[in-house]
């Protein structure tokens, strides 16, 4: 299942495109964008790969970044354990509001 500003990738199940939750700790589950909504297992899910995320206690110009210790998470503490990856995702441009921005994925040996 997957709840409001939870950060998904999308991935081919057996043809089919399948969203499932982004996770810091996987190669292949970079986040590629957010599901603004709560959805069921097996739902149709919209995911947006632009836009602002509504993020209570989000600090104005403060980079967040996909968490690697909640998997679909977003904290302002990049990751550093070993077999994770770094992934910026955003920037808070008003308190609140985080602006959506898919970086690129920095491997942690």
């Amino acid at each position: 299942a997957l709840t409001a500003n939870q950060l998904v990738t999308i991935y081919n199940n057996a043809g089919v495109s399948t969203v499932k939750l982004a996770d810091a700790t996987t190669v292949g589950c970079e986040a590629i964008g957010y599901v603004k909504e709560a959805y069921a297992i097996g739902d149709m899910a919209m995911v947006y790969i632009e836009g602002e995320l509504d993020l209570v206690g989000a600090t104005l110009n403060t980079d967040y970044f996909l968490s690697n210790t909640v998997v679909g998470g977003i904290t302002t503490t990049a990751p550093t354990l070993t077999g994770s990856f770094i992934q910026r995702v955003g920037r808070c441009y008003d308190i609140g509001k985080v602006r959506f921005e898919m970086d690129e994925v920095i491997y942690i040996d």
